[in-house]
């Protein structure tokens, strides 16, 4: 079988790259035929795709809407779902006001209307009508793939709604190589320690989790936060 993978970005910079670091070679070991085709490479055209002749479309997101079109010609498809680019304007899917809370529409002409009133994104019109322009050309291919895939029950739901129970969206596992026989380390009982593993962005949540151990003084034992990765954030939470 001849399985085309398509990215944004051969450069290793979130979970996604992370993600296809460990996939590509369990596809390949497993006597698949495997294009990773990435959207930032130099040179790079639908035809190398066409050239390849997949039999399947495995994408994870690219940033031009009409190239995904073209792709989407050429062969079934499954849509992996890493985040909020096909069903938000600012992708952060969240309101700031009256309070910070997760949105819960589907994108849609009637998502302008609440940009501003509500802080979905920022505060520059142009930015807005640009960027409601490619989440919607991007939302509007959903309905063309076979399936929508994604790693938690949020997500799936959240694009279930947007496909409108037209598209089957399925929750898949996370690859976790676990070896049989490892035990971790019990922390030392003078002090809790708690982890934080991932980018370093507002959308992951590590300036709440900052905001909530300042509150932990209470505690029997002193708290330590780690913080594990990097990402736009870091100066601002180091500090």
């Amino acid at each position: 079988m001849k399985l085309a993978i398509l990215t944004k970005t051969s450069q290793a910079v979130g979970g996604v790259e992370t993600y296809l670091r460990e996939l590509v070679p369990a596809l390949e070991a497993r006597g698949y035929s495997v294009l990773h085709w990435c959207e930032d490479t130099p040179g790079a055209v639908i035809d190398d795709i066409r050239g390849f002749g997949p039999d399947l479309l495995f994408v994870h997101g690219i940033e031009s809407a009409k190239t995904e079109a073209a792709a989407l010609e050429l062969a079934p498809a499954v849509y992996f779902a890493h985040n909020y680019d096909s069903t938000c304007i600012s992708g952060y899917k969240r309101w700031k006001r009256p309070a910070f809370v997760p949105c819960q529409r589907t994108l849609g002409v009637a998502c302008l209307a609440h940009y501003f009133v509500n802080g979905c994104g920022g505060a520059n019109p142009l930015t807005m009508v640009r960027d409601y322009a490619r989440h919607a050309a991007h939302h509007a291919q959903l309905g063309r793939y076979r399936a929508i895939v994604t790693h938690s029950t949020w997500m799936r739901d959240e694009f279930s709604k947007n496909t409108h129970g037209k598209v089957p969206v399925h929750r898949v596992p996370f690859l976790v190589d676990v070896k049989p026989g490892e035990k971790g380390g019990r922390p030392p009982e003078s002090v809790w320690r708690i982890g934080f593993l991932g980018r370093h962005t507002a959308l992951k949540g590590g300036d709440v989790l900052i905001a909530a151990a300042s509150r932990l003084a209470h505690l029997s034992r002193p708290v330590e936060v780690w913080f594990m990765g990097d990402g736009p954030a870091r100066p601002e939470w180091e500090h």
